[in-house]
């Protein structure tokens, strides 16, 4: 497949991040987000040209505004989701 297929229905790419991890801090510095009003954003949640348009030809971004269910305090184009 490559970025022109059309494929139908939604996918999500997301990364997995364990606080427990000695290496979260780094992890969440290049793929994450703090996920308070004005929170710090990584690269791939900042709207980063280069990384979003590697990700926007096999993905569709995530808005940066709107806020379902409080996973987006920060304005980001990433969703925290805590299980």
């Amino acid at each position: 497949m490559t970025a022109s297929t059309p494929y139908s229905g939604i996918r999500y790419l997301y990364n997995v991040l364990d606080t427990r991890s000695p290496s979260y801090n780094d992890a969440l510095s290049v793929v994450g987000f703090t996920n308070t009003g004005g929170g710090t954003k990584s690269p791939l949640c900042s709207s980063n040209p280069t990384l979003n348009g590697i990700i926007s030809n096999f993905f569709s971004p995530l808005p940066t505004n709107g806020n379902p269910n409080n996973t987006n305090l920060a304005g980001s184009s990433c969703r925290q989701w805590v299980s």
